[in-house]
């Protein structure tokens, strides 16, 4: 049996913009996340831990839950179904509300990692033929 190689087609769009990642399942709390990996990933998790950490540094004493959780806080493109704690209302995405959000060190070793985890994932990233080539090797 011969395999298309579609299913590793990623969505180029997806990679940069993001696709919704859902971290929690049969809820609606999404965020839309850019693809983890890749040159210019690398870049910015390169320019981040320069930004924290100064030009030299220890890469021993890197945290990288806090290198991430700000990944995320300047990438996330956007995110829905999230209430503020202490209101109960709706909060509405902005840089400054994302940035919030991934500075919360309660949240750097949970909704972080489960988001970056995801995130690594090409599954999500993939083109539509890409999720159809999968579903056909799924079938018996």
């Amino acid at each position: 049996m011969s395999v298309s190689l579609d299913i590793f087609n990623e969505d180029l769009t997806k990679q940069t913009e993001g696709t919704e990642i859902y971290p929690l399942s049969g809820e609606d709390i999404f965020f839309k996340v850019p693809r983890v990996g890749g040159f210019e990933y690398n870049k910015q998790i390169k320019r981040i831990i320069k930004d924290i950490y100064g030009i030299y540094h220890d890469p021993e004493n890197i945290d990288m839950d806090l290198v991430n959780a700000t990944w995320l806080g300047e990438n996330v493109t956007h995110f829905g179904g999230i209430s503020n704690a202490k209101t109960g209302k709706a909060l509405k995405f902005s840089r400054d509300n994302c940035r919030a959000i991934f500075n919360n060190k309660g949240y750097h070793q949970s909704l972080c990692r489960i988001l970056m985890n995801k995130a690594s994932n090409f599954e999500i990233y993939l083109t539509q033929e890409g999720r159809e080539a999968i579903e056909e090797l799924k079938k018996p």
